[in-house]
């Protein structure tokens, strides 16, 4: 470190972030905090989980957690310009001295070794360029980009590179590419323009070789060194693949042009969200909120006809709009999002991201924005209580924006729920009654969720799974003897499953009923869970 430089600490903890490609987003995350706290370097820190170094829902053996740290998780670091140094602490009392020598220049702010922060999902990323700020890009090391521009000239002969990347892994086989498409798509590329070049799976690439690839150019040298495949990314005319780990690379580098196929996989059509993938701030059919436009999502499997026909669209765009892509290419930072603050917001509320949410109503509040914005959610919400008063839980969401905004506009919030609770249908339904408190669940505010779901049981003891709510929520704040009571009024109106015996036989068990306790968990061992 030079004299008079500042380095800033990010500590990326085992113990809640995986041992993965999403380590690429708190790498770039940190870098943006190095940016804001005026530091010149930044120095990453791996602190290992108890136990075992790794997560607990780590689903790969030992040996192979050890590897992708090595291999996956440290190379990420030389792609981060400004990082000088990187330590892989061998135990968490090492984690602890590092910290406290940094202090305060530290990532994630609070961070510390008791109260380990989970920093790893697109979400944050969402909320980040949600509030106009230009997030650093990834780049391929110097001696990377020189191996990989010598590997192509010797084979390319002026044709376009095509990356290929294939997923071939055991485990979630339905987000497998779907190879013979893949092969097809690769034959129907005209050889006199294109070079496609396939990377198989890391492993795959150790099986006995397969003859359909014979006919292809391969790059298996690619799929074990991450500093090579980051500068092919970088350099490829176009990369292709389906939603896996690799794609980091790509959609955090301004470089990288790619398209992503299977962002659901069709063999998961009836879980897929309507609003798009809400938890990374994207909306439907939509992509990412940093990406170019040369970075596209493709909403559909990897069949041959859409790798076909969007390569084509892709294409055409990139041979039309050279500038604005070479543009977009060079900037070393995202800029910050063309999608409103406030699209971003309603997504990630709805699927539960309210840290980050909140980031953002923070943002719209400073800018002076806030307050339109709620007023439009509380349009939205009163027509939908007009229109189709049956359809309360897309309610939800809306409201709990607005319980999360409340510490700036506490009145938007207490006249609306006073008209929810007032206006036509929504008087004498307590099912609206039951969203508000789910809302302010949701939100933390338990004793205002406490007095939601009684005031819905006093209208209609008959919403049985709400006494669960009620009583889940009573053991949060310590209330046992009142969790009890609500567990019981829900087995009395018929629910009888395994988790609400186990809650009762706990719950009996703390206040020294150990017979009653017993009766519990025999119910629990043969009722469903």
């Amino acid at each position: 470190m030079s004299r008079g430089s500042k380095t800033l600490y990010g500590f990326y903890d085992l113990e809640v972030n995986p041992n993965c490609f999403d380590f690429v987003k708190f790498a770039v995350l940190a870098d943006l905090a190095r940016i804001e706290a005026r530091c010149s370097e930044l120095h990453l820190v791996f602190v290992p989980s108890r136990g075992d170094g790794f997560r607990d829902d780590d689903q790969f053996a030992q040996e192979n957690r050890e590897w992708r740290m090595r291999n996956i998780m440290q190379p990420i670091c030389a792609l981060v310009s400004s990082c000088t140094g990187m330590t892989v602490c061998s135990t968490r009392e090492e984690a602890i001295s590092l910290a406290n020598g940094a202090s305060p220049l530290i990532f994630p702010e609070g961070y510390t070794e008791k109260n380990p922060v989970e920093l790893f999902e697109w979400s944050e990323v969402a909320a980040v360029t949600a509030c106009g700020k230009k997030l650093p890009s990834l780049r391929a090391t110097g001696q990377a980009l020189k191996f990989i521009n010598t590997w192509i000239a010797e084979r390319a002969n002026g044709r376009r590179v095509i990356s290929i990347t294939l997923r071939e892994m055991g485990w979630q086989k339905e987000r497998n590419s779907r190879v013979e498409d893949w092969l097809k798509f690769a034959r129907w590329l005209d050889s006199e323009k294109y070079i496609p070049v396939i990377i198989r799976d890391t492993d795959a690439i150790f099986l006995e070789p397969n003859p359909i690839f014979d006919e292809f150019v391969q790059f298996p040298e690619v799929a074990l060194n991450l500093e090579l495949r980051a500068a092919f990314y970088e350099v490829s005319y176009l990369n292709m693949m389906v939603s896996n780990g690799p794609i980091e690379l790509c959609a955090l580098n301004t470089k990288a042009p790619f398209l992503m196929f299977k962002v659901y996989p069709e063999a998961w059509a009836k879980d897929r969200p309507i609003g798009g993938l809400s938890e990374a701030g994207v909306p439907a059919e939509g992509h990412l909120p940093i990406s170019g436009p040369h970075q596209r999502f493709v909403w559909e499997d990897d069949h041959f006809d859409a790798l076909r026909s969007s390569f084509s669209a892709m294409i055409s765009f990139l041979d039309h709009h050279k500038k604005e892509v070479e543009a977009f290419r060079e900037l070393e930072a995202f800029p910050p999002t063309k999608i409103a603050p406030s699209v971003i917001v309603q997504l990630l509320v709805g699927s539960s991201r309210h840290r980050q949410a909140l980031k953002i109503l923070e943002y719209l509040n400073d800018s002076g924005e806030l307050k339109k914005f709620l007023e439009e959610i509380s349009a939205s919400v009163d027509l939908t209580v007009q229109n189709d008063p049956a359809s309360i839980h897309h309610l939800k969401s809306l409201l709990l924006t607005l319980i999360l905004s409340r510490p700036w506009h506490t009145a938007v919030y207490v006249r609306l729920t006073k008209k929810l609770l007032a206006d036509g249908d929504a008087r004498n339904d307590p099912h609206y009654r039951v969203l508000l408190g789910d809302a302010h669940a949701a939100a933390g505010d338990k004793e205002e969720a406490i007095a939601f779901y009684l005031q819905a049981l006093k209208a209609d003891p008959n919403i049985v799974a709400t006494n669960v709510k009620l009583g889940m929520l009573y053991e949060e704040i310590g209330a046992l003897a009142e969790a009890e009571e609500a567990y019981c009024r829900a087995v009395s109106n018929g629910l009888q499953s395994g988790s609400l015996f186990e809650k009762l036989a706990q719950i009996v068990k703390l206040r020294g009923d150990l017979k009653e306790s017993i009766k519990y968990s025999m119910l629990a061992a043969t009722a469903e869970h």
